[in-house]
């Protein structure tokens, strides 16, 4: 295998880069799995259906944000994980289990 030296002059990624790099991702993903269980944790224990606009099939306009920062948390574990974002955990499905 032919190595083309790039125009910047950097040394390549080692192996032990590689290893650094991986442990990285491991310990985000484990923080975004403990920020991912405290909300899930502090929504269990509150009424979300309070939140819920049944005329707009959604969340009121107040709590929008906070929904989308949820998903994008979900979400972002999933991506490091190799997993794809469903309806199991979307918090509408809280809102269902809670009626």
């Amino acid at each position: 295998m032919t190595t083309t030296p790039t125009r910047l002059g950097l040394p390549p990624v080692t192996l032990r880069d590689s290893i650094e790099i991986d442990q990285q991702v491991d310990q985000a993903a484990s923080a975004i799995w403990q920020s991912i269980a405290s909300v899930r944790e502090i929504l269990s224990q509150r009424d979300l259906v309070s939140q819920w606009d049944d005329d707009a099939a959604d969340f009121v306009p107040d709590f929008l944000p906070i929904v989308a920062k949820v998903d994008a948390l979900q979400r972002a574990l999933l991506a490091i994980e190799g997993g794809e974002f469903s309806w199991t955990h979307s918090l509408d499905t809280w809102v269902e289990a809670q009626r």
